[in-house]
């Protein structure tokens, strides 16, 4: 990757802004509640600071996590595939194939507005986001006007990498363990019903065609052989498990809103197979 260099005084400058700069990112994130989702436009403007470059932070399949603009950029091209919350594809086709950081210049007019004279000096360069085991997670991409990319820029580009890296590791480790948990919930709600019971609610279900509609008990009751008593339990029991809404409308039956998507899914497979 190509860098101008430097005297060693300027050198040692270089690395205590650069210093200074990692301890500022270290501060934001140690300010960061627990449980709280990394601010990747917050991360996208911090290094668009430092770095005086357009930052966009992506993820693997193209999804727009963050991004910042200087203050004199604007990109009518850019902005409409913004609003869709993804950068184009050609970027991302072109960033994915990248396993280290990698200046391309060649990539910096891509998508952007026609100029009406001479374009200006632009630089592009793609900082992989990479996990455990080699996995690709997405990439940072920094675009900088009349001045090339320096050491210290990639350096602190690849510190906010690693950093992106392990909170979408973390991220994706947490919606896992709430899915299993949510699971476990919907398993230990769902063996609490009795054979009746359970029939009785893939009926109900069924009747709602949806996550929300209203259902008649005692029609239900009667297609299915049991009392209206044993629809009312299965609510009662659904409800007290957080999986559904339930409110009575009188003679036009029951009200009944699927909380969790959860429930669907186990309604559909056996209890053995909903892992």
């Amino acid at each position: 990757m190509p860098v101008k260099s430097r005297s060693n005084t300027e050198t040692d400058k270089a690395l205590n802004e650069l210093l200074a700069k990692t301890r500022r990112v270290g501060r934001a994130l140690q300010a960061k509640q627990e449980g709280e989702p990394l601010d990747y436009f917050h991360l996208s403007e911090m290094l668009s600071e430092f770095s005086t470059a357009n930052v966009y932070i992506v993820d693997r399949s193209g999804r727009l996590m963050g991004y910042y603009w200087l203050p004199e950029y604007k990109s009518k091209a850019l902005s409409e595939s913004f609003r869709d919350g993804v950068m184009p594809e050609e970027f991302v086709i072109r960033m994915n194939r990248c396993r280290d950081s990698e200046i391309h210049d060649e990539d910096a007019f891509l998508f952007d507005d026609d100029y009406s004279g001479d374009k200006p000096e632009k630089h592009l360069m793609y900082v992989p986001i990479i996990g455990a085991s080699a996995e690709r997670l997405g990439t940072i991409m920094l675009v900088r006007f009349h001045a090339p990319f320096l050491v210290e820029d990639v350096l602190l580009a690849e510190y906010l990498g690693m950093l992106s890296g392990i909170e979408i590791l973390n991220e994706r480790a947490k919606i896992l363990e709430q899915t299993a948990r949510n699971r476990l919930s919907v398993q230990m709600a769902m063996r609490a019903l009795s054979y009746s019971e359970l029939e009785s609610m893939k009926h109900i279900i069924t009747e709602l065609n949806g996550y929300e509609g209203v259902a008649i008990a005692s029609r239900v009751a009667d297609r299915v052989g049991v009392t209206r008593s044993v629809i009312v339990n299965a609510l009662r029991k659904l409800e007290s498990a957080g999986l559904i809404e339930s409110r009575s409308l009188g003679m036009k039956g029951t009200y009944i809103k699927i909380l969790s998507p959860l429930l669907l899914e186990y309604l559909d497979k056996p209890d053995s197979n909903f892992i």
